[in-house]
């Protein structure tokens, strides 16, 4: 597992509870490491006993059984985890994207406002002269 010390995740913010933006990049970085870490540990189990199988020591059909058992509480945990991350995600993607967005705005050239105008101009005319003769 690498040293959370070693990864760099931009810079620090402040969030309003006073927690830094670094330590919830930190913390979901090793969420999801430790999950990987997790899922390539389940891996190498399924491997080795169907290594067991194949070297006959596990009874005939027992390894069936013992991979649908690993695999459904494998994906119980993955559900588990992701179903936590989702809405600390979802809040994420929001508040990323409004900084984004205030971003854009504050470097954006005026004359962008009145391309976009015009484009967004042309493309009701084209609609609206498409359902015109439709009805025709």
């Amino acid at each position: 597992m690498a040293q959370a010390k070693s990864v760099h995740v931009g810079h620090t913010m402040r969030t309003k509870t006073g927690a830094t933006t670094r330590d919830g990049a930190m913390k979901k970085f090793l969420a999801y490491e430790t999950l990987a870490a997790f899922n390539q540990g389940f891996a190498q189990i399924l491997q080795s006993l169907y290594r067991l199988e194949k070297l006959g020591f596990l009874q005939r059909g027992i390894f069936t059984g013992l991979q649908a058992t690993l695999e459904e509480t494998l994906a119980w945990a993955n559900f588990e985890v992701v179903e936590m991350r989702h809405g600390r995600e979802e809040i994420d993607w929001n508040r990323f994207g409004r900084l984004r967005r205030q971003w854009e705005k504050k470097f954006k050239d005026p004359d962008d406002v009145l391309l976009e105008a015009t484009h967004l101009k042309k493309q009701r005319e084209k609609s609206a002269g498409n359902k015109s003769r439709l009805h025709s």
